[in-house]
């Protein structure tokens, strides 16, 4: 039986009150806390994966895990927001249609490897950026220092954009073309001349050229009527 008078000798001191409350709180942490942080660890750590599917008008793809099987949906990362925003859509090997989401896709034609993240609280993951393996960029033309370069690597030196310091310059696969207006119904198309039917810089004449043609041809014209007047008095 206890005694309750045995417990006034007890002295409470701090080692003691630190010991009691320490243990459960221990405890506690021990059994909790790690479980928590390696999820949210989880949660935060960037994975990478493969892209095999995207959809233009959700503005997300679907993207294989690697060394996984799992199959994720992804939302691109924009480097602009509000009026102005910046849409990509790769080269597409085969356009097709997706059951599961019910939307038109299309199977990139070129491997694209990316940077993911998955967003709390949201039913999706974020793309973060893209990465190229080495052997992709085997003979490709890098940008020259001081340079911008978007490049079609499925047609490695065939098609670019660049600008920088060294003024600008691109490379297409046909004749740009320009459209104008507010809306589709009063868009006007600008088509640019082709280069094969225009003069350049060394085929125009200049003013005094164009002068000096002028008297020639008016030279030649007066001569050939004084030739003409001189035949038919002779006659």
């Amino acid at each position: 039986m206890i005694n309750l008078a045995d417990f006034k000798e007890i002295t409470v001191t701090d080692d003691r009150l630190m010991k009691a409350l320490s243990e459960p709180v221990n405890h506690i942490i021990n059994t909790n806390v790690p479980q928590k942080i390696e999820k949210v660890s989880e949660n935060l750590k960037t994975k990478t994966g493969v892209i095999t599917k995207f959809y233009p008008y959700l503005d997300k793809a679907e993207v294989q895990l690697d060394g996984s099987n799992k199959k994720i949906i992804c939302k691109p990362l924009h480097r602009f927001g509000g009026d102005l925003i910046d849409f990509y859509t790769p080269s597409a090997h085969e356009k097709t249609f997706c059951d599961k989401l019910k939307e038109p896709c299309i199977l990139p034609m070129s491997r694209q490897h990316v940077f993911i993240i998955d967003v709390p609280d949201k039913d999706f993951s974020l793309i973060l950026g893209y990465f190229v393996d080495d052997d992709e960029t085997v003979g490709f033309n890098p940008a020259a220092p001081g340079n911008v370069k978007l490049i079609s690597l499925s047609d490695t030196n065939l098609y670019w954009i660049k600008f920088g310091r060294d003024g600008f310059e691109y490379r297409l696969p046909s004749t740009p073309s320009m459209s104008v207006g507010n809306m589709d119904e009063n868009m006007e198309e600008f088509d640019y001349a082709d280069s094969s039917k225009v003069y350049t810089k060394e085929e125009v004449y200049t003013k005094e050229e164009v002068d000096e043609l002028i008297a020639e041809k008016v030279a030649e014209a007066i001569a050939e009527l004084q030739g003409d007047d001189n035949d038919d008095t002779t006659c």
